[in-house]
């Protein structure tokens, strides 16, 4: 199953893209999610994306959820004043 990511402040920089595309397999948890879009990244993503919020087709996604095709943010933890 194809998954279209697209990377959001620190986690595009870090990541090295905005966009990309992955494969996914049909049952695939978060923590799974998570190591694969990891792989082939530095080690500053690696930290990165374990704090990362995902959307998935504009739901946040809990560790517990089953992961499905779509559309995938990552967004980097945030502040504002």
């Amino acid at each position: 199953m194809e998954l279209s990511v697209s990377y959001f402040a620190a986690a595009a920089d870090f990541a090295g893209t905005r966009s990309e595309v992955i494969s996914i397999p049909a049952s695939c948890s978060v923590a799974t999610l998570r190591n694969l879009l990891e792989e082939g990244k530095p080690e500053q993503f690696g930290k990165l994306i374990r704090v990362c919020a995902l959307m998935l087709n504009g739901q946040q996604l809990h560790d517990g959820d089953e992961v499905s095709g779509g559309s995938l943010d990552v967004l980097p933890p945030f502040a504002g004043g």
